[in-house]
């Protein structure tokens, strides 16, 4: 997976697109630590 993101709203689009029941929740700890580095 390999999204550019930018900003909070990018981030709920993204999962919103994909379906959260099917993403592994490590994923979308790594799409909302690109969008804020200082997530971990």
């Amino acid at each position: 997976m390999s999204f550019k993101i930018t900003t909070l709203d990018d981030v709920l689009d993204t999962v919103m697109m994909e379906n959260p029941k099917e993403m592994e929740l490590e994923e979308i700890i790594e799409v909302i630590g690109q969008a804020n580095p200082i997530v971990k």
